[in-house]
């Protein structure tokens, strides 16, 4: 079973990396109060991390300096050319950034995501509650 992390939710990649170190993977997951967190890892190591619905802090703000400068760099720029995820959280603004998330997870992994995939692919989802969780 993976890791909630210290937020007590997430996706825990500690498998999936081992399996897939020479490959790309980006994972995007929300929670039911709307928070969320895009990852992007390559061969094994977490290239970057942020949270598409307010991206600011974490790509261009006070926790920047946490970020790889290259792959922050590469995902500012990549976010600029997909959309959906607006740096500048400008006020009153429509909110795109779960398409934006599928668009950079796209593009940076090669992957088409498609409305026929996402009908047809199966997916796991576990539910864990804090009187269920073994720390």
């Amino acid at each position: 079973m993976g890791n909630f992390g210290e937020r007590g939710w997430g996706i825990s990649l500690s498998l999936v990396i081992s399996a897939a170190m020479s490959e790309i993977v980006t994972t995007h997951d929300v929670v039911c109060h709307g928070a969320d967190r895009f990852e992007w890892w390559s061969r094994g190591v977490k290239r970057i991390t942020f949270e598409p619905l307010l991206p600011q802090s974490d790509l261009v703000g006070v926790l920047a300096d946490r970020q790889a400068p290259d792959a922050r760099a590469q995902i500012i720029a990549l976010i600029g050319e997909v959309g959906g995820i607006d740096l500048d959280e400008t006020q009153g603004r429509e909110f795109h950034h779960v398409a934006g998330s599928f668009a950079l997870a796209e593009r940076l992994t090669g992957i088409r995501i498609t409305r026929e995939k996402l009908e047809t692919t199966q997916f796991t989802v576990a539910v864990a509650t804090p009187a269920r969780l073994h720390w």
